[in-house]
C-alpha cells in the first residue's frame, strides 16, 4: 500500500511538472508566440507578419524575417493556448529575388504530418496543386507585406499534408485552368 502511495506521488508530481511547464510555453494568441520565440535565433527577428492558416489544433503561419526570408512557423493548440512547433526557412525563399517558382521548402513535421511552401512569382496564377491532390493555399505577398515597397515573389504558396512523402509533383494553373508550370 505504501508503494503505492508514493508511485502516486511521484506520478502527480510529474503531472503538474508538466501542466506548468505546458502553461508556461503557451499563449492565448498565434502573434503572442511568435514574438515570444522572437529573440531565439538570428533568423527568428520579424520584420512583418504575413499570416497563416489555422487547421483544427494546429497552425502555420508565416513572417518576414530582418533578413527578407519568408520564415515558416508550425504551431499546436493545448490546453492552455498555442504553442511554438517548429520552423523552416532557407535560401531561396527571399522575397527580393525574383523566382517563377521556388523549390519547396519542408517546415516543421510531426507524426508524420508535412507543411511545404514556396514562393513564386508567375502572372494570372489561380491555383497550385501538388501530387495531383493537394490544392495549396496562395497567399498575396504585395498586399500581406505593406511595409516592403518592391515584392517581386507575388505569391507564397503553402499546403499541410496528412502523410509524408519524399517526392513532390508542383503544378501551376492559370485563371482559364491551363497548366503553366509542373516541377
Amino acid at each position: 500500500m505504501k508503494k503505492r502511495k508514493i508511485l502516486f506521488i511521484i506520478l502527480l508530481i510529474y503531472g503538474l511538472i508538466y501542466f506548468v511547464s505546458d502553461y508556461n510555453r503557451s499563449f492565448k494568441s498565434i502573434n503572442d508566440v511568435l514574438y515570444n520565440e522572437e529573440g531565439s535565433s538570428n533568423f527568428m527577428q520579424i520584420n512583418q507578419i504575413i499570416g497563416g492558416s489555422e487547421y483544427g489544433r494546429k497552425a502555420f503561419y508565416f513572417f518576414l524575417n530582418k533578413e527578407n526570408q519568408i520564415v515558416g512557423v508550425s504551431l499546436d493548440k493545448g490546453i492552455f493556448g498555442w504553442k511554438f512547433d517548429g520552423s523552416s526557412t532557407g535560401t531561396g525563399l527571399e522575397i527580393d529575388i525574383e523566382q517563377k517558382l521556388s523549390m519547396a521548402s519542408t517546415g516543421a513535421s510531426n507524426d508524420s504530418n508535412k507543411f511545404y511552401f514556396g514562393l513564386t512569382s508567375f502572372d494570372n496564377l489561380e491555383k497550385i496543386i501538388i501530387n495531383d491532390i493537394h490544392q495549396e493555399t496562395l497567399k498575396n505577398l504585395k498586399e500581406s507585406l505593406t511595409d516592403v515597397k518592391d515584392v517581386p515573389n507575388t505569391y507564397l504558396w503553402y499546403g499541410y499534408f496528412k502523410e509524408e512523402s519524399s517526392d513532390y509533383v508542383v503544378e501551376v494553373f492559370d485563371k482559364q485552368n491551363n497548366l503553366i508550370h509542373s516541377q
